[in-house]
């Protein structure tokens, strides 16, 4: 159907697909991004990325909820998970794609609430999330 290639439209999944897809957002988030945190929302991402897989700058983007772009910083390029996994240390939420000021900023490993529901709610554009090794200070 000459309208719809190209589009990303899959009207049926194989098993493989449906596997592949299963597996990239796991990489791409971890299992459950969302999580309950003493009765409320949070964000949680635990991406699984290899160092090979980081562009040239550090960084890795991919589509959240079909609609929130998220970049995720790791300049030193360390893989997410293992010895010194590099972990989410600060997040930057941004209302529009082209914001080079984020609306808010936050340090830690989890988007608290509710900050985590207005992401959900896709109340941002774009999440910018800077990534250090578990060892490691981030720098300022």
């Amino acid at each position: 159907d000459k309208p719809l290639h190209g589009v990303g439209s899959l009207p049926r999944l194989s098993g493989t697909t449906a596997e592949f897809l299963s597996m990239w957002n796991i990489m791409m988030m971890g299992e459950s991004p969302f999580v309950l945190k003493g009765g409320e929302l949070s964000l949680h991402l635990q991406p699984a990325i290899a160092d090979w897989m980081w562009a040239e700058d550090g960084t890795l983007l991919f589509k959240f909820l079909g609609q929130v772009d998220v970049t995720y910083s790791n300049p030193a390029k360390t893989p997410t998970w293992g010895k010194d996994a590099a972990k989410v240390a600060m997040w930057e939420l941004f209302t529009n794609a082209a914001d080079t000021k984020p609306a808010h900023t936050f340090e830690g490993e989890v988007l608290p609430a509710p900050y985590a529901a207005d992401v959900r709610a896709i109340k941002y554009a774009a999440i910018k999330a800077t990534m250090a090794p578990a060892s490691a200070e981030l720098e300022n």
